[in-house]
């Protein structure tokens, strides 16, 4: 036991590091808990949506979903969304994919809908702008 303080006391700053990338880990493990809801990326999307069936919520501007969105995303702007979570009750048992053009306001997105009670929401890592680069549809 000696020896590892010795080895602490020698190496703190090896230490300190070792102590503060391990804490970013578990951070990083209880991310998903702490939030509310999961991120995922456009490939896991895509399976989801070809098992699962979940509703595609876009977050964005009208005039931005009118120029392209995701398969059959349905369109609710992030600033009317807390006016409009009556609406989406009906598919509060289905899995909620939530994306906006980079991913900001889906992460704000997401929270409002897991602190209103849906239980399973996801948010599109990303956003439109990953799942584009990734050359989906």
């Amino acid at each position: 036991m000696h020896t590892i303080g010795l080895f602490i006391l020698s190496h703190w700053l090896l230490f300190l590091s070792l102590l503060i990338i391990v804490s970013l880990l578990l951070m990083n493990a209880a991310r998903s808990s702490l939030l509310g809801f999961e991120e995922i990326n456009p490939a896991d999307a895509v399976l989801l949506m070809n098992h699962d069936e979940p509703l595609l919520l876009d977050v964005r501007q009208a005039d931005d979903f009118s120029h392209g969105h995701i398969g059959t995303a349905i369109n609710i702007p992030y600033e009317q969304l807390s006016g409009h979570i009556s609406e989406l009750q009906t598919n509060r048992d289905r899995k909620i994919i939530v994306y906006c053009h980079n991913g900001q306001q889906s992460a704000h997105a997401a929270a409002l809908l897991a602190k209103q009670g849906f239980p399973d929401v996801c948010k599109l890592r990303g956003g439109l702008q990953e799942w584009r680069s990734a050359h989906l549809p």
